[in-house]
């Protein structure tokens, strides 16, 4: 038995797993935002009965937005837009998106992937160490810093909050932005990115030079 599984299938399983995902959704993958999906599961339910209307009739669609941007912007800002948009050369993927509507990947598969997720991690802690077991001990290093008790608790309650928060205001985590928008060359994913690696790099250096 090894500790870890082997750097390049886990390379490999990662790649497949965010490739599958485009190429099925259309759709970048996010843990984070599969776990917003789950939490907000009925304000996405409201929003898909309105949306329902609109799906299959992209007119329909296209006039109650242009509607709406008149109401809030102004006719005279639309106008501008409208001719600034009929300068500016579209784009192949911009065509589609506009007859195809904003589907958006069904509650069901961001559950089935998170559910994916702790069932892989057992299984992949039952073939590398024989065994798996359930603990809230995050290691030694980790008492050393906040102790025991209450104290360790409260770490890990405040920890989980500043991440939900902190991915949040990224707009994604490392999984939104560094499997699917590094490779993809998106400016503010490859920044967000640089942005958690640095920050790990830091504070370990910091706690262990």
């Amino acid at each position: 038995m090894s500790e870890y599984l082997s750097w390049w299938w886990v390379s490999l399983g990662l790649s497949a797993i965010t490739l599958g995902h485009w190429l099925i959704h259309n759709r970048a993958m996010g843990v984070s935002g599969s776990w917003a999906r789950i939490v907000k599961w009925h304000e996405d339910s409201v929003a898909d009965k309105s949306a329902k209307p609109f799906v299959n009739r992209p007119k329909l669609f296209m006039d109650a937005l242009m509607r709406a941007s008149i109401d809030e912007f102004g006719k005279d800002a639309v106008e501008a837009a409208i001719v600034m948009r009929r300068n500016r050369r579209m784009t192949q993927r911009d065509d589609v998106d506009v007859e195809r509507g904003a589907a958006r990947v069904p509650g069901g598969a961001h559950l089935l992937f998170l559910l994916a997720m702790i069932v892989g991690s057992a299984l992949a802690t039952i073939h590398t160490r024989g065994a798996m077991q359930f603990t809230f001990d995050l290691g030694a290093l980790h008492r050393a810093i906040f102790g025991g008790g209450i104290s360790y608790y409260l770490s890990l309650i405040l920890g989980g909050l500043m991440i939900g928060f902190g991915t949040q205001l990224a707009g994604g985590c490392t999984s939104g932005h560094g499997l699917n928008g590094v490779p993809r060359l998106v400016p503010v994913s490859i920044l967000a990115t640089m942005v958690f690696l640095g920050t790990a790099v830091s504070v370990s250096l910091l706690i262990n030079p």
